[in-house]
């Protein structure tokens, strides 16, 4: 955005200073234009630098809130804001380089996630006096003073510029008072490697405080970075409140516990004693239970999708048995439109064997697809071993659209004979509760014949 020079700091502090239109200049600070009226108090956001990162940071953040028309002040020239590190203006404004105010708290949790985004790789001074955000160490929040009025003795409330919250407050973030460690805390001991990966890893657990098993789930900090700059912290983080969520599902796993250690979600679930889908499946545990086990699948998206989730990556390996149970697993890609939660976009890839690009459909048809395939094999185990014989399920980074396509392709005639009807002509002509009632009574048709093993 600007050419540096050596040793000009100064001068380039003062031309993204010049950036911000209408400002005004007051003490050390200069303020953006107030697009908007504030309550006397609620949520702020506080940006840390330091002067190594300070032109990555400003070059992403002022932009930003620039062209969204939000509120905010900022150190006004480079030795100002070198003092302020020091803790020459007080130690509560140490970091503070930028202060946004939002507008409500919808926009507050927008901003703060918005912003996190763009500057989750750069490390930065801490800001003592405020909450940081999730495992960020630029993005900082508290609760304060937000608009008073000069010389006003009789306010109620007063803002003591620490991590505090009045108990006026009614919003709260979510993850906003998870737990953070900096090592692995000594009650949790992972005894088996299930799955590691440079996206996430899975282990065994044994929790002492329980004293029992749990799943343990994490996600790695800037693992798998997808386009929108979401990792797989994010997506760990964003399957945890799901499953808080869905606790009372019993096709959920239960929920255990959510922390964060140095920079990586920690995701601790209910240990479930069997095996994914496919395993079953290929190890020839559901002879006889193929129905059963259709009807539940079927029952759980149809369920799910009620609630107002989308799935998106649906296959056989998202779904653990154990002998008499299904449970639905992996829900870090899952999506909804409107949730509590932070928004992060729709992924809208799955599993290789379970999407197909050509059809361009929505996300709940997009599910509804994957759902005819995983039918299709738990009742045809052969074609499945044939499937994975040739091709192991990867991720769709790794193959181009036009193979992907091809692969869907291939399968449609078997799949159209298996449901007898044409499957690309009727995901593009039926609705969502057409394939509903179909896929209903299909299953329930099939109930009790016997299946190939």
């Amino acid at each position: 955005m600007f050419e540096e020079k050596p040793n000009d700091s100064d001068i380039i502090f003062k031309k993204i200073v010049e950036t911000i239109p209408n400002s005004i200049f007051s003490d050390i600070w200069v303020y953006s234009q107030e697009f908007y009226n504030l309550p006397e108090y609620g949520y702020k956001i506080h940006i840390s630098c330091d002067n190594n990162n300070y032109r990555m940071i400003l070059d992403a953040c002022i932009p930003y809130l620039i062209k969204n028309k939000i509120s905010f002040k900022m150190v006004s020239n480079y030795f100002d804001f070198i003092s302020l590190n020091k803790g020459d203006y007080g130690y509560t404004q140490i970091g503070k380089t930028v202060t946004i105010y939002p507008e409500n708290v919808f926009e507050f949790k927008k901003i703060i996630f918005e912003l996190y985004l763009m500057t989750k790789y750069i490390r930065s001074i801490n800001i003592p006096s405020d909450f940081s955000f999730l495992n960020s160490e630029v993005i900082y929040y508290r609760f304060g003073e937000l608009n008073t009025l000069d010389g006003d003795k009789s306010k109620k409330k007063i803002d003591r510029r620490t991590r505090y919250i009045d108990k006026s407050c009614k919003y709260f973030l979510p993850w906003h008072d998870i737990k953070k460690y900096s090592a692995i805390p000594n009650f949790l001991y992972p005894i088996q490697d299930i799955q590691s990966t440079s996206k996430s890893k899975i282990f065994k657990a044994y929790d002492s405080r329980y004293k029992k098993f749990c799943l343990l789930k994490v996600g790695i900090f800037l693992g798998n970075i997808e386009n929108n700059k979401i990792d797989s912290f994010d997506r760990i983080a964003w399957e945890s409140f799901i499953f808080k969520q869905l606790s009372f599902k019993k096709y959920v796993p239960n929920y255990v516990d959510a922390f964060i250690v140095g920079r990586d979600f920690f995701l601790l679930e209910e240990f479930i004693k069997g095996c994914n889908l496919e395993k079953a499946l290929v190890d020839n545990l559901l002879v006889g239970k193929e129905s059963d086990i259709s009807l539940k699948i079927f029952n759980i998206v149809k369920d799910l999708h009620s609630l107002g989730y989308r799935i998106i990556d649906l296959s056989l390996n998202n779904f653990m048995f154990d002998l008499r149970y299904v449970y639905i697993i992996d829900m870090e890609y899952m999506y909804k439109n409107s949730s509590n939660y932070y928004y992060i976009e729709n992924y809208n890839q799955g599993t290789i064997g379970y999407f197909f690009p050509e059809l361009k459909l929505s996300p709940i048809l997009f599910d509804i697809y994957a759902l005819y395939k995983v039918l299709y094999f738990v009742n045809n185990r052969s074609e499945y071993i044939k499937f994975i014989s040739t091709l192991k399920e990867q991720s769709f980074n790794e193959y181009k659209e036009s193979f992907v396509n091809k692969v869907e392709q291939g399968m449609l005639k078997k799949m159209s004979k298996y449901y007898n009807i044409d499957i690309y002509k009727c995901m593009i002509e039926f609705s969502y509760e057409q394939h509903l009632l179909f896929l209903s009574k299909f299953i329930n048709k099939n109930k009790g014949k016997i299946k190939e093993s």
